[in-house]
């Protein structure tokens, strides 16, 4: 696809959902290793980006290749920092930012995200990593204005249809790509200890971190009744992480964990 006229705001062309999901390229140095998607979430006064944990090199990834190549991980082939890319205000214009992966005394720069943080084998496919210094992001970032407020608010049930937004790999689509899938398992066992569902969805490499949506102009509640609502709304909820490209199965992770996991350590 051309852009031809890089005048046009995107503010007119542009769905705003699409804006608050963001390209990432994974490098060690200047070196491109994979890419993969992320988005933006305001916790109390810090900003974050939230992506998978796979796509920052960390256990998932690790873990993963011990598990297909029978041996470690070289650390060279890790990435140290990460190259995500922001939309500026006119179509087709965009800046890429760096976001360092580790200081210099090797610590992590992100929060890693636990089911049970008294478990740490409970790790979930998902790290925060704090904005700073990036004073001209255009902050579309949590979908449809997320907060506090919004936490819950949706009623999710089997067979219910969500949206996965971002950038599959050997895509020439310059903005995300929305796939559309629906929940495949029992999507509320937060309450025992399970913040993950299955969602079926034809997703593709590059899609990992991608933000999941709900999106219509109604809600409606399996245990009975339709709300109706004052349009064509998108909210939030979870990020998606993991394709089983066999079964076509991917794992959504619901956002109301992270987002308290990140409340208690926000200012």
């Amino acid at each position: 696809i051309s852009y031809n006229s890089y005048s046009q705001n995107i503010d007119s062309l542009v769905d705003f959902n699409s804006l608050a999901s963001i390209y990432i390229q994974a490098q060690k140095g200047s070196k491109p290793l994979w890419s993969g998607t992320g988005f933006f979430l305001q916790v109390k006064n810090t900003l974050y980006l939230i992506t998978n944990n796979h796509v920052v090199g960390g256990k998932y990834h690790t873990d993963e290749f011990k598990r297909d190549n029978k041996n470690d991980l070289i650390k060279d082939t890790l990435p140290d920092i990460l190259k995500i890319r922001l939309y500026d205000k006119k179509l087709g214009s965009f800046k890429f930012e760096t976001l360092g992966l580790e200081d210099a005394k090797a610590n992590l720069l992100y929060t890693k995200i636990y089911e049970d943080e008294n478990n740490s084998n409970s790790l979930l496919d998902v790290v925060a990593i704090p904005i700073k210094g990036m004073n001209n992001i255009i902050f579309k970032g949590n979908i449809n204005g997320y907060g506090s407020t919004t936490i819950g608010n949706i009623p999710l049930y089997n067979s219910q249809q969500l949206f996965v937004i971002g950038y599959p790999q050997n895509t020439d689509n310059f903005y995300p790509i929305w796939k559309s899938g629906t929940i495949a398992s029992e999507p509320n066992f937060m309450s025992v200890g399970s913040s993950t569902f299955y969602i079926d969805a034809t997703t593709r490499k590059g899609m990992s971190g991608s933000p999941v949506v709900f999106r219509d102009n109604k809600i409606s509640d399996p245990k009975g009744g339709i709300r109706f609502l004052s349009g064509i709304t998108t909210i939030l909820i979870g990020i998606y992480s993991a394709q089983n490209f066999n079964s076509e199965l991917g794992v959504v992770t619901r956002i109301e964990t992270i987002y308290n996991k990140l409340y208690s350590v926000s200012n």
